[in-house]
């Protein structure tokens, strides 16, 4: 029976085996192929013409037993050169490496032409500076539109950091349709929607009129404005008659802990 020094030294060697040979880095799935068998990772393999070792062309074919291999044998953080100490076997090193503090991020409010980009660390900390009126660290946050009685295309990204998670909420008007999506994603946490739902509820002279929940979904491509079908919709007309005596809608955001 191995000791423990051999499995550490045979788990030494075999990482080795991982490195790219263009970035040197450790190659994480997809593991992309030549066609003599030379392995890179796909960021690398994407960018060269043919095989760098051995001027082979690309194989359309993946390396899938190393990907098997890859999730058995523990890693690094990619982002370790950077601060990040995590160390974690390859079946759980992208989800934690998607979302690594170190990790480069742009700003979850990019959608209202900011153009920042730095660590994920800090993506709090810029949008309480930068967009202070659209960050909010509270579970419920009372809010307004003004002019809302004139029907008008409108969009709408509003950041909460709560329960040690960033949370995007999103809210359109089609000024053609008169449809109205609402939505609160997090940014963060995965399997979110079985941890968190969200209410807004339309105010009229100081009490709910109405009031719309749905489940926190997991929003990985935050890109995105709304996930597929993953929204809550309603039509411009059923609010407008709540309009207070400027024209304006009131309406709150509550994040739920469930």
């Amino acid at each position: 029976m191995a000791d423990n020094n051999s499995v550490v030294n045979l788990e030494a060697t075999l990482r080795t085996k991982f490195e790219c040979p263009v970035c040197f880095k450790y190659m994480i799935p997809p593991i992309r192929l030549c066609l003599s068998g030379h392995i890179y990772c796909d960021y690398c393999f994407e960018k060269i013409r043919k095989c760098a070792l051995c001027r082979a062309n690309k194989s359309a074919y993946r390396c899938i037993v190393l990907e098997q291999i890859y999730a058995m044998l523990t890693f690094p953080c990619k982002y370790a050169e950077h601060g990040c100490n995590f160390v974690g076997k390859g079946d759980i090193m992208t989800t934690h490496q998607d979302y690594c503090e170190y990790s480069s991020a742009f700003c979850p409010l990019r959608f209202n032409r900011c153009q920042w980009k730095g660590m994920r660390s800090e993506m709090v900390t810029h949008c309480n500076d930068i967009h202070a009126d659209n960050t909010f660290f509270v579970t419920e946050q009372k809010l307004k539109v003004t002019n809302f009685c004139n029907l008008m295309d409108r969009n709408y990204f509003i950041i909460f950091y709560v329960y040690d998670n960033l949370f995007r909420c999103v809210w359109d008007i089609k000024q053609d349709t008169g449809v109205m999506r609402f939505a609160v994603y997090s940014l963060c946490l995965q399997n979110s929607d079985k941890l968190f739902s969200y209410r807004i509820s339309v105010l009229f002279e100081g009490a709910d009129v109405i009031s719309l929940e749905g489940p926190c979904f997991h929003m990985n491509d935050d890109n995105m404005r709304f996930l597929d079908k993953k929204y809550l919709s309603t039509n411009y007309n059923m609010i407008r008659d709540f309009c207070d005596t400027n024209g304006d809608i009131n309406y709150t955001i509550n994040i739920i802990k469930k």
